[in-house]
């Protein structure tokens, strides 16, 4: 992943835990300085490679020819990255807010995501799908066009039913796909996401970084003041994570912190 990748730093974090070694492959050149999630994945003792700058399948297949340097050196490798696998914890975020939604007595109606590489949405929603949920789930694009999305959400969802032999019917009726919080693209902030930040900081003392979380709880904001999501309707924003990412942006970029010097 990126430098600021969540995912790698929760591998980290997973791998400290367990006493295994962790490999992360960064896209890019090393930074100036480490900050953020960088700085977290050096201190839960993980080895970083910057592979310099190379797109998402030559990433890929750096990563999996070091799986069989790995092997040939006699150890066990594993490469984390299977969006089949990883959105079946999605699939389980969503029984768990059913749950937690029922016992606080809440007639859950919508959720808002990211909609970005595929594998929370699609968990998410062969979840809903699964537990017959009668909500809509709002994907904020913060990274693809909408077709581009919805055929990656298609695909991992196929992969779910064939891999839990569960199929999930009409699950896309529930999703819908707003692409006004992209802006000029994939991590690029908006007014919008950054006022989202200062905000959520300001009004209810909980952070968001402007990769996915800012975009999507713009995009929310939106929702709510063009009557989309009515407001007698309970809904939820489902934070996805990422918090140490936002120190890094903000050295690179101190306006996305209102009133910031």
């Amino acid at each position: 992943g990126a430098p600021e990748s969540n995912q790698c730093r929760l591998t980290a974090a997973a791998a400290a835990k367990l006493g295994l070694d962790c490999l992360i492959l960064h896209g890019g050149n090393p930074p100036d300085s480490e900050v953020g999630n960088l700085m977290l994945n050096r201190l839960l003792g993980a080895e970083i490679r910057f592979l310099g700058p190379v797109d998402e399948d030559e990433r890929g297949r750096r990563a999996r020819a070091a799986v069989e340097d790995l092997a040939a050196a006699g150890r066990r490798p594993y490469l984390v990255g299977d969006p089949v696998v990883g959105a079946l914890g999605y699939a389980r975020a969503a029984e768990e807010l059913v749950r937690q939604a029922r016992s606080a007595d809440v007639a859950l109606r919508h959720v808002v995501l990211p909609g970005s590489m595929g594998p929370t949405e699609a968990g998410f929603l062969y979840g809903c799908a699964l537990l017959d949920l009668e909500l809509t789930v709002h994907l904020v694009s913060v990274e693809y066009q909408a077709d581009e999305l919805q055929a990656r959400i298609a695909r991992i969802v196929d992969g779910l039913q064939r891999h839990a032999g569960v199929p999930a019917g009409d699950w896309q009726r529930r999703m819908t796909i707003h692409m006004d919080q992209l802006g000029a693209g994939y991590g690029r902030s908006t007014p919008a996401s950054v006022a989202a930040v200062a905000t959520c900081a300001r009004l209810e003392g909980f952070l968001l970084e402007h990769t996915y979380t800012a975009k999507t709880f713009a995009g929310l904001l939106g929702l709510l003041a063009n009557g989309t999501i009515p407001a007698d309707e309970p809904a939820c924003f489902l934070h996805t994570g990422g918090v140490p990412a936002l120190f890094g942006q903000v050295a690179n970029q101190p306006g996305l912190i209102p009133g910031a010097r």
